[in-house]
């Protein structure tokens, strides 16, 4: 593991391969909210985040072990693994309950408040600066998510706090993202955030577990894959670039879930 990719390295942004990972992402992404619309329907939400996590560690097993196994729990930051663990935990779990209750488009849109949370936050939490272009790309993005979905549509209803609550909980987990990309590598980054989705919704999977058929397994299998995928693009785009440079490009999700 070089140590470029060990280490944040201040001053050495490259804005447009952390657009680059930013867009890969959005791919990734979509992919897991159309077939997380799919589990949703068969799957209790608590039983599916359990299985995608399971399937998540599986396949980074390899690439944690290969980057020194249980050596990578050691950290300065511990506090603050912990903390984007919880508002993990908080933002998916509103998410997917949000996506079992609500067209996709919507839960998709109304998420797309996460960049300006994002925006807003990155100079009091990260001291990066965020001028008003970019400012402006992020208002424009999400003014174009509210005119797709119409918040005045037969169904719009409190329930829709929901996925702005989870998109605040995820613009959290991307600035934490980003403040430990500075100290930590990413296989710690990842061990710490996995290691403790799969303790935590493991613990809660029991509550509601019912017999699934192996299409719905196989179904949690690829939401795990994708997951993988999506969780290291981001992660790389967070260490290439600035947050306020990358975040406008997850607007890309919304026409990409729909689509």
């Amino acid at each position: 593991m070089s140590s470029q990719t060990s280490r944040g390295a201040p001053g050495a942004d490259r804005p447009l391969a952390g657009i680059l990972h930013m867009v890969g992402a959005a791919f990734a992404l979509s992919g897991i909210d159309v077939l997380a619309k799919f589990a949703v329907t068969g799957i209790p939400v608590v039983q599916m985040l359990a299985l995608r996590s399971a399937f998540v560690m599986l396949v980074l097993l390899p690439y944690f072990m290969r980057a020194g196994g249980l050596a990578l729990f050691r950290t300065g930051q511990a506090r603050l693994h912990l903390a984007r663990l919880v508002f993990m935990i908080f933002s998916i779990l509103g998410f997917f309950h949000a996506l079992s209750l609500l067209p996709l488009a919507m839960v998709v849109a109304l998420g797309f408040s996460t960049p300006i949370f994002v925006t807003a936050l990155s100079r009091p939490m990260l001291g990066e600066r965020v001028d008003g272009a970019r400012w402006a790309a992020v208002l424009f993005g999400f003014a174009g998510t509210i005119v797709v979905v119409d918040p005045t549509m037969d169904g719009f209803s409190a329930i829709a706090l929901l996925p702005l609550l989870s998109a605040m909980g995820w613009a959290m987990v991307q600035l934490l993202a980003r403040k430990l990309t500075r100290t930590d590598s990413d296989a710690t980054i990842l061990v710490y955030l996995n290691t403790g989705l799969v303790v935590a919704v493991g613990a809660l999977a029991p509550l509601a577990w019912v017999d699934i058929e192996a299409a719905a397994v196989g179904v949690c299998f690829l939401l795990g894959v994708l997951m993988v995928a999506a969780q290291w693009l981001l992660l790389r785009a967070l260490r290439l670039a600035p947050l306020d440079t990358v975040t406008p490009f997850q607007y890309l999700e919304l026409p990409l879930a729909v689509a």
